[in-house]
């Protein structure tokens, strides 16, 4: 059934050189098999080539994390070529896991938008971080392998290096101690304060402190 063919699926993008046995299996029975709106696009081979090298890439920017999911992001590529119903009319019918589907869908969605925004000129390391911190470490690398463009690529390096790991010190308590109601003014008040950490106007707990009361004193 369909679930045996999402297993064997898992294993050809597994492969060393998964490209040579999907043309293969589309030479001998035709993807149509698969999903009647899959087909090989002949840049495939040469996007694939790229996304290869991005395990080893990912572990030269990032240290102490997961590693990528290879597998996910040949298949990612592979099945982008289906329409957004198409490709979630797929991923149900053979029972893919939340989070690859998630994952897969997500590089579909936001490809393109994000080749946009990280071209742009002008892009604050908030409005940087805001673009890459919710998505996945395949969606994003996916992105950073089939870039032509250099500041695409140096800027995901941003983020991982200057960004990523950055996160607030102070709780919900330090903004009682300051005086703040509970209430919607919270999440302004962090967001300002994260802003701030992510241009790097602050930089530790003191200094989130100073601007949190600055800013609530403002209010």
């Amino acid at each position: 059934g369909k679930h045996r063919l999402r297993d064997e699926l898992i294993l050809v993008f597994k492969e060393k050189e998964p490209y040579a046995i999907v043309r293969r299996l589309d030479t001998l029975y035709n993807l149509t098999f698969v999903d009647a709106g899959l087909a090989i696009r002949s840049d495939l081979k040469n996007k694939f080539d790229s996304i290869r090298t991005m395990p080893r890439r990912f572990q030269q920017i990032v240290v102490h994390t997961r590693g990528l999911e290879l597998w996910l992001m040949y298949l990612s590529l592979f099945v982008s070529v289906l329409g957004g119903r198409q490709l979630h009319d797929f991923l149900y019918a053979y029972a893919f896991r939340r989070t690859e589907a998630i994952r897969i869908l997500s590089f579909k969605k936001e490809f393109a938008r994000l080749k946009e925004q990280l071209s742009k000129r002008s892009l604050s390391a908030f409005r940087l971080h805001a673009l890459l911190d919710p998505l996945s470490y395949e969606v994003i690398m996916l992105t950073y392998a089939l870039s032509r463009k250099q500041i695409i690529q140096q800027r995901i390096k941003e983020f991982f290096v200057e960004h990523h790991h950055k996160k607030l010190t102070i709780t919900g308590h330090d903004l009682l101690s300051l005086g703040l109601a509970p209430g919607p003014a919270f999440r302004a008040v962090f967001r300002k304060v994260f802003r701030a950490k992510i241009n790097g106007t602050v930089h530790n707990r003191r200094e989130e402190l100073a601007f949190a009361r600055k800013i609530i004193k403002s209010t």
